[in-house]
């Protein structure tokens, strides 16, 4: 081309118009290597958090798991009690009716 000094410039402005249709903002292989390792970071954390949260979650409601087996079983021993109130009174109840019974066959001839 240097002999022929028109078509050394038509060739320029054709790489300066090709230049112009690439963006500014083209990613390189170095920018997208460190938008990836920032991720994996990023990713990573958010990982350690989440188990974090996990572990919480589970604590609390291992938690909460055995404080309602301890309330479970004081109403199983409320209801031991109060069956065992119940049998008393229902026995006292027909002993004192078999009484009344006899005493009512023994009144009456």
């Amino acid at each position: 081309f240097k002999d022929d000094e028109v078509k050394a410039r038509a060739l320029a402005e054709a790489f300066d118009r090709l230049e112009h249709r690439i963006p500014a903002n083209v990613a390189t292989e170095e920018h997208l290597e460190t938008t990836k390792l920032a991720l994996q970071k990023e990713i990573e954390q958010l990982r350690a958090d989440l188990t974090k949260d996990i572990e919480q979650v589970r604590a609390d409601l291992t938690a909460r798991i055995e404080e309602n087996r301890l309330s479970i079983e004081q109403v199983r021993a409320e209801i031991a009690r109060t069956h065992a109130s119940t049998v008393r009174w229902v026995t006292g109840l027909l002993i004192a009716q078999a009484g009344v019974i006899v005493a009512l066959i023994k009144i009456l001839p």
